[in-house]
Protein backbone atom coordinates (compact mmCIF):
# COMPACT_ATOMS: atom_id res chain seq x y z
CA UNK A 1 0.00 0.00 0.00
CA UNK A 2 2.83 2.42 0.84
CA UNK A 3 4.13 2.18 -2.73
CA UNK A 4 0.67 3.20 -4.00
CA UNK A 5 0.56 6.50 -2.03
CA UNK A 6 2.34 8.61 -4.68
CA UNK A 7 -0.02 7.26 -7.36
CA UNK A 8 -3.07 7.87 -5.15
CA UNK A 9 -2.01 11.40 -4.29
CA UNK A 10 -1.27 12.13 -7.98
CA UNK A 11 -4.72 10.84 -8.92
CA UNK A 12 -6.24 13.07 -6.24
CA UNK A 13 -4.47 16.14 -7.67
CA UNK A 14 -5.50 15.25 -11.24
CA UNK A 15 -9.12 14.59 -10.30
CA UNK A 16 -9.23 17.85 -8.39
CA UNK A 17 -7.67 19.70 -11.32
CA UNK A 18 -10.14 18.19 -13.76
CA UNK A 19 -13.04 18.95 -11.44
CA UNK A 20 -11.89 22.55 -11.13
CA UNK A 21 -11.38 22.80 -14.88
CA UNK A 22 -14.89 21.46 -15.53
CA UNK A 23 -16.35 23.82 -12.95
CA UNK A 24 -14.39 26.76 -14.37
CA UNK A 25 -15.99 26.18 -17.76
CA UNK A 26 -19.53 25.22 -16.77
CA UNK A 27 -19.91 26.61 -13.23
CA UNK A 28 -22.32 29.43 -12.46
CA UNK A 29 -20.68 30.85 -9.32
CA UNK A 30 -17.70 33.17 -9.14
CA UNK A 31 -15.50 30.92 -6.99
CA UNK A 32 -14.77 27.24 -6.71
CA UNK A 33 -13.33 25.28 -3.84
CA UNK A 34 -12.44 21.63 -3.54
CA UNK A 35 -10.99 21.96 -0.06
CA UNK A 36 -12.79 19.08 1.61
CA UNK A 37 -11.28 16.40 -0.56
CA UNK A 38 -7.74 17.76 -0.37
CA UNK A 39 -7.77 18.35 3.37
CA UNK A 40 -9.06 14.84 4.10
CA UNK A 41 -6.66 13.25 1.64
CA UNK A 42 -3.68 15.14 3.05
CA UNK A 43 -4.58 14.37 6.66
CA UNK A 44 -5.32 10.71 5.93
CA UNK A 45 -2.12 10.52 3.86
CA UNK A 46 -0.14 11.89 6.80
CA UNK A 47 -1.78 9.39 9.18
CA UNK A 48 -1.17 6.54 6.73
CA UNK A 49 2.47 7.56 6.37
CA UNK A 50 2.97 7.48 10.12
CA UNK A 51 1.21 4.12 10.35
CA UNK A 52 3.42 2.73 7.55
CA UNK A 53 6.55 3.94 9.37
CA UNK A 54 5.54 2.45 12.69
CA UNK A 55 4.56 -0.87 11.06
CA UNK A 56 7.59 -1.12 8.74
CA UNK A 57 8.67 -4.36 10.39
CA UNK A 58 5.17 -5.86 9.81
CA UNK A 59 4.19 -4.75 6.28
CA UNK A 60 1.20 -7.09 6.09
CA UNK A 61 -0.49 -5.03 8.83
CA UNK A 62 -0.15 -1.68 7.01
CA UNK A 63 -3.21 -1.96 4.65
CA UNK A 64 -5.75 -2.98 7.31
CA UNK A 65 -4.37 -0.39 9.73
CA UNK A 66 -4.68 2.40 7.14
CA UNK A 67 -8.24 1.35 6.25
CA UNK A 68 -9.14 1.21 9.95
CA UNK A 69 -7.66 4.69 10.51
CA UNK A 70 -9.72 6.12 7.65
CA UNK A 71 -12.94 4.40 8.74
CA UNK A 72 -12.57 5.31 12.42
CA UNK A 73 -11.52 8.88 11.59
CA UNK A 74 -14.52 9.36 9.31
CA UNK A 75 -17.02 7.87 11.77
CA UNK A 76 -15.67 9.82 14.76
CA UNK A 77 -15.65 13.05 12.75
CA UNK A 78 -19.25 12.48 11.64
CA UNK A 79 -20.49 11.63 15.13
CA UNK A 80 -18.60 14.56 16.64
CA UNK A 81 -20.03 16.97 14.05
CA UNK A 82 -23.59 15.81 14.75
CA UNK A 83 -23.20 15.94 18.54
CA UNK A 84 -21.54 19.37 18.50
CA UNK A 85 -24.20 20.65 16.11
CA UNK A 86 -27.05 19.39 18.32
CA UNK A 87 -25.42 20.92 21.41
CA UNK A 88 -25.00 24.27 19.66
CA UNK A 89 -21.27 24.33 20.29
CA UNK A 90 -20.77 26.44 17.15
CA UNK A 91 -22.11 29.47 19.05
CA UNK A 92 -19.07 29.27 21.34
CA UNK A 93 -16.85 30.18 18.39
CA UNK A 94 -18.20 33.72 18.65
CA UNK A 95 -16.57 34.07 22.08
CA UNK A 96 -13.04 33.44 20.75
CA UNK A 97 -11.05 36.62 20.05
CA UNK A 98 -10.36 37.20 16.36
CA UNK A 99 -6.53 36.96 16.74
CA UNK A 100 -6.90 33.53 18.36
CA UNK A 101 -9.15 32.28 15.56
CA UNK A 102 -6.87 33.76 12.89
CA UNK A 103 -3.80 32.18 14.49
CA UNK A 104 -5.52 28.81 14.68
CA UNK A 105 -6.61 28.97 11.03
CA UNK A 106 -3.14 30.16 10.00
CA UNK A 107 -1.54 27.20 11.78
CA UNK A 108 -3.92 24.79 10.05
CA UNK A 109 -3.08 26.42 6.72
CA UNK A 110 0.65 26.14 7.42
CA UNK A 111 0.30 22.45 8.30
CA UNK A 112 -1.80 21.72 5.21
CA UNK A 113 0.57 23.50 2.82
CA UNK A 114 3.56 21.70 4.34
CA UNK A 115 1.82 18.32 4.15
CA UNK A 116 0.64 18.97 0.59
CA UNK A 117 4.17 19.80 -0.53
CA UNK A 118 5.65 16.87 1.37
CA UNK A 119 3.16 14.39 -0.07
CA UNK A 120 3.32 15.85 -3.58
CA UNK A 121 7.11 15.84 -3.77
CA UNK A 122 7.57 12.60 -1.83
CA UNK A 123 10.44 14.23 0.06
CA UNK A 124 10.41 14.41 3.87
CA UNK A 125 10.41 17.90 5.37
CA UNK A 126 12.14 19.22 8.46
CA UNK A 127 10.11 22.09 9.83
CA UNK A 128 9.00 23.81 6.60
CA UNK A 129 11.94 22.89 4.38
CA UNK A 130 12.58 19.72 2.35
CA UNK A 131 15.40 17.55 3.67
CA UNK A 132 16.89 17.13 0.19
CA UNK A 133 16.74 19.95 -2.36
CA UNK A 134 18.06 17.69 -5.13
CA UNK A 135 15.23 15.18 -4.56
CA UNK A 136 12.70 18.02 -4.45
CA UNK A 137 13.91 19.38 -7.81
CA UNK A 138 13.98 15.95 -9.48
CA UNK A 139 11.39 15.58 -12.29
CA UNK A 140 9.47 12.90 -10.34
CA UNK A 141 8.92 15.41 -7.51
CA UNK A 142 8.77 18.61 -9.50
CA UNK A 143 6.09 17.60 -12.04
CA UNK A 144 3.34 16.85 -9.48
CA UNK A 145 4.26 20.05 -7.62
CA UNK A 146 3.88 22.09 -10.82
CA UNK A 147 0.47 20.43 -11.38
CA UNK A 148 -0.51 21.35 -7.82
CA UNK A 149 0.37 25.01 -8.30
CA UNK A 150 -1.25 25.05 -11.77
CA UNK A 151 -4.46 23.75 -10.18
CA UNK A 152 -4.39 26.49 -7.53
CA UNK A 153 -3.73 29.17 -10.14
CA UNK A 154 -6.53 27.84 -12.34
CA UNK A 155 -8.95 27.93 -9.42
CA UNK A 156 -7.94 31.53 -8.63
CA UNK A 157 -7.69 32.92 -12.17
CA UNK A 158 -9.73 30.51 -14.28
CA UNK A 159 -13.23 31.97 -13.85
CA UNK A 160 -12.17 35.56 -14.62
CA UNK A 161 -10.05 34.42 -17.58
CA UNK A 162 -12.92 32.39 -19.00
CA UNK A 163 -15.24 35.35 -18.44
CA UNK A 164 -12.96 37.52 -20.58
CA UNK A 165 -12.58 34.82 -23.24
CA UNK A 166 -16.34 34.19 -23.42
CA UNK A 167 -18.00 37.50 -22.48
CA UNK A 168 -21.46 36.47 -23.70
CA UNK A 169 -21.65 33.46 -21.39
CA UNK A 170 -23.55 33.79 -18.12
CA UNK A 171 -20.80 32.97 -15.61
Amino acid sequence: VASMFPFGISMMWWSTFLGSFFYGIFGRMQYNTNATQEVCAILYGAMAGKAAKSLADRPEQIPPTVVALIVVGTVVTGIGSMVFGKLGVGKLMLSFPTPVTNGFLGTIGFFLVKQALQITTGVPFRYFYPVSLSQTLAPRSLCPTICLFAMVMFMRRGPSLLGRLFPKSSL
